[in-house]
């Protein structure tokens, strides 16, 4: 049960009432939550330009911090140690400046931005068009009611149309969490017989990812794309099943100054807004069968040289009757996509 601050405050005033206890309230000690992000701008020296990073406090999935990857050469010392030590003890040479590797977040790892347009000039998600009128109308993504008021204007529709006048540019950026998961795999294999016919053999079964750690990614437009198969998409292998179950963090936004820039391309005084979906430290569980369903083995009893063929008969059977409770619980089983739980 979740109790507000002013009911809360209600309780203890009861208590207070009845009981000789008094309470001092004194504020909450400012700690960070976890996913919280601090933008900071990254100096490329070689290539005289910057970017937008972000500085993720390290949440917790199942007790373990998620892991950003990273240029070598630019991961913070702490990280680079442990990398290098981890190579000496394996007698591995050390990871080359350009190769990416994992920085965890308790490591202070910086997270690359990946922006997207918002507004005039963003692109459409989708596009359709009217063969009578000539018209071609695209579908954008709504600028926030917040940036609106900062003078951020919505596309046109109508692609080709007049663009609408704003004051300022918007950008955007997704921060998605992945926990890698088993996922489901349908091996097909047909293979050709006589009489012109064809010898399907189907092998349901599970992948276990060799990389359990969850990871940060920062992707331009974080997309669910919900899939619910059917009994014939399993059997015929017209199913999709990711590795991994993904969480939407938080979204980065990045307005830029009054118009007209001197240069659209530099970022350096753009300011940084974030939007966060989530506080919490989490669990990740994946789906379990709740209620088997029991297949009902397969039996032939035949009094053949009075029962000694019988055990051979059921060695037979047995074989099938595995195989057919593994396919009932493939079937059953079908959604393997796990959730998150706050904690």
């Amino acid at each position: 049960m979740k109790y507000t601050s002013k009911l809360w405050q209600k309780l203890l005033q009861k208590v207070e009432q009845y009981l000789p206890i008094k309470f001092d309230f004194t504020p909450a000690p400012k700690r960070p939550h976890p996913w919280q992000i601090r933008p900071v701008w990254h100096e490329n020296k070689k290539a005289k330009s910057g970017e937008w990073r972000g500085i993720v406090t390290a949440g917790l999935v199942n007790a373990l911090p998620p892991y950003v990857k990273m240029i070598y050469e630019e991961a913070p010392a702490e990280a680079r140690e442990r990398i290098r030590l981890a190579a000496v003890a394996k007698n591995k040479p050390e990871p080359k400046p350009t190769d990416l590797v994992k920085v965890y977040l308790d490591e202070q790892a910086e997270l690359k931005f990946n922006w997207r347009a918002i507004g005039t000039d963003g692109s459409p998600d989708s596009v359709s068009g009217n063969a009578s009128s000539g018209n071609i109308t695209g579908v954008f993504e709504k600028v926030p009611d917040f940036f609106k008021r900062m003078g951020v204007a919505d596309a046109n529709p109508k692609i080709g149309g007049k663009v609408p006048e704003t004051t300022r540019l918007l950008k955007a950026c997704d921060i998605v969490l992945s926990q890698p998961r088993t996922s489901l795999t349908n091996n097909i294999t047909i293979s050709s017989t006589i009489l012109d016919s064809t010898l399907l053999s189907i092998n349901p079964g599970f992948l276990v990812p060799p990389n359990r750690e969850a990871f940060l990614s920062a992707l331009e437009k974080f997309v669910i794309h919900p899939i619910t198969p059917s009994f014939a998409d399993l059997i015929f292998q017209r199913f999709i099943d990711t590795p991994r179950d993904q969480l939407h963090l938080s979204t980065a936004y990045l307005l830029s100054p009054v118009l007209p820039l001197l240069d659209p391309t530099d970022l350096v005084d753009w300011q940084v807004y974030l939007k966060y979906n989530c506080h919490h430290n989490l669990v990740h569980a994946t789906q379990q069968i709740e209620n088997r369903v029991e297949f009902v083995p397969i039996s032939l009893v035949l009094p053949l040289a009075g029962g000694l063929a019988q055990p051979i008969i059921n060695y037979i059977l047995s074989a099938n009757n595995f195989f057919a409770q593994a396919a009932l619980d493939f079937y059953q089983q079908r959604k393997l996509n796990g959730k998150f739980y706050a904690i």
